[in-house]
């Protein structure tokens, strides 16, 4: 699948203390900042974790998505399709 956001892995950083961006690591060009977190947002550990694992969630998704469309559809099919498809259109459109 071709996307357009930056490839990850993307990794979590510290100040040492709290965390404070995403960086992407870019071979090329050391580390880019993918965004910043808000210092003053309480749950800024897991909105970062979460924001730095979403190359990998995305890539789960449309293996899945893949995968959903070669198999018997069973009780609950169609929601699990659905939710698969919503998100990977929200993180690529």
């Amino acid at each position: 699948m071709k996307t357009t956001h930056t490839n990850g892995e993307w990794k979590v950083t510290t100040d040492g203390q709290k965390v404070t961006s995403i960086l992407d690591r870019n071979d090329a060009n050391g580390f880019n900042n993918i965004c910043s977190i808000n210092e003053h947002v309480e749950e800024r550990e897991a909105n970062a974790k979460l924001i730095s694992a979403a190359p990998e969630l995305l890539d789960a998704l449309v293996t899945l998505k893949d995968y959903c469309q070669t198999i018997d559809r069973g009780e609950g099919w169609d929601e699990i399709v659905s939710k698969t498809f919503k998100a990977i259109e929200k993180a690529t459109k």
